[in-house]
């Protein structure tokens, strides 16, 4: 990559602590780094949970760790300015806003956040009372007025991009790069051939792949689990994915209750590169987020060819099309239904023909990095425009 003595573009991604917006950062600085950093010289801001997963790649001097975000810490807002102010980059790009910093250069900013972009009732339900809803409204408030302070914006869907548009202007600056799969599922899925038919006798294994948050829905699956065993009798085994212990702890109480706490296991957190595996060592998929602007997981498991449950809204529906099995999610036995009908979906070579159709929309990594890169070095020109004139 490029160095001169100053850099030229700062790559933000200290808010990005868990789940997809993690992978999002790893996968984005691969592929400046293998690129050469199309060349731009880069200086990367980083949280611990990115560092993680590229320590080993990042060149010497051209980044920093932020040990606490700056969406919960004035201090790490106040570093991440005056780091900002010191390298006196062209621009920063931050891949999850808001930031929580009003730059002093051209600042193009990531929005996936779903409550920014909009939530539903049944979502905030899930907080609890009024109160506790109420607290999670008011930050929503908060950080739409936060993701303001940016020149330009960078989102995933033309839904996420109209309901941006609601917030900033139908004049603001707004781009779509959808969302991308990674080169391994994207072999695993353009070099299938044949896969083993689920058994409805032997006990399915059904990957929860989701960091918790509440509207993750993880409480309700104990019950949807419990009613599947009553109504059709089948015996399942269900991995989540999650770091809060405390979390897995109030699910498996919960899973106590209705005494198939067994059917449970959780294996944490897991890095990108054992995805494929950790896939395709389940038979079946599930995501039962009841707010997304767009989840990886979704053409994972497609690409996985595994079959995939997720509740019924329209963010769901119009990624996932006819590949998913569908349920309502204030219904437990139209849950249980979904599942169930998951188990027995033995037709491997349909879903390949719908996956083929759907992924192919998203592509590699390499490529949606590319188009960011281009966006960026457009409003880095635009900034020296500005200056000359």
């Amino acid at each position: 990559m490029r160095s001169p003595s100053s850099p030229e573009i700062i790559f933000n991604c200290a808010t990005n602590v868990i789940g997809g917006a993690v992978q999002n950062a790893v996968h984005f600085i691969r592929g400046v780094i293998n690129f050469e950093g199309f060349g731009l010289n880069w200086y990367f801001i980083l949280s611990p949970q990115v560092y993680a997963q590229v320590k080993q790649l990042l060149p010497p001097h051209k980044f920093i760790v932020l040990n606490e975000s700056p969406a919960f810490s004035l201090r790490a807002r106040r570093l991440l300015g005056s780091i900002v102010q010191d390298i006196k980059p062209q621009l920063v790009y931050s891949s999850a806003g808001p930031a929580y910093v009003k730059f002093s250069v051209p600042h193009v900013m990531g929005c996936s956040n779903p409550y920014i972009l909009g939530a539903s009732d049944y979502a905030y339900e899930l907080y609890g009372g009024f109160l506790s809803q109420l607290k999670i409204r008011l930050r929503t408030k908060y950080q739409t007025y936060k993701i303001k302070q940016a020149d330009a914006w960078i989102t995933q869907t033309e839904s996420s991009a109209n309901n941006l548009k609601r917030i900033l202007g139908n004049n603001s600056d707004i781009y779509i790069v959808y969302n991308s799969i990674s080169p391994e599922f994207l072999n695993y899925l353009n070099d299938y051939s044949h896969q083993e038919k689920s058994k409805i006798n032997s006990i399915t294994r059904i990957l929860v792949p989701t960091a918790y948050y509440q509207h993750k829905d993880l409480e309700r699956i104990p019950q949807a689990i419990a009613r599947l065993r009553e109504k059709y009798g089948v015996e399942v085994k269900i991995t989540l994915t999650i770091n809060d212990k405390e979390a897995y702890k109030k699910t498996l109480a919960i899973a106590k209750d209705l005494n198939i706490d067994s059917s449970f296991q959780n294996i944490g957190g897991y890095e990108h590169k054992d995805s494929l595996k950790i896939y395709t060592e389940h038979d079946v998929v599930l995501q039962p987020s009841v707010l997304e602007v767009f989840s990886t997981s979704y053409i994972e498991a497609m690409s996985a060819l595994k079959p995939l449950i997720v509740p019924s809204f329209d963010f769901s529906k119009s990624i996932c099309a006819d590949y998913a099995h569908y349920y309502d999610c204030l219904s437990i036995d139209s849950y249980a239904a979904a599942i169930y009908a998951a188990i027995v979906d033995t037709s491997v070579e349909e879903r390949h023909e719908k996956s083929i159709a759907i992924v192919s929309k998203y592509g590699s990594q390499d490529k949606r990095v590319a188009k960011i890169v281009e966006i960026l070095k457009k409003h880095i020109i635009r900034g020296v425009d500005c200056v000359q004139k």
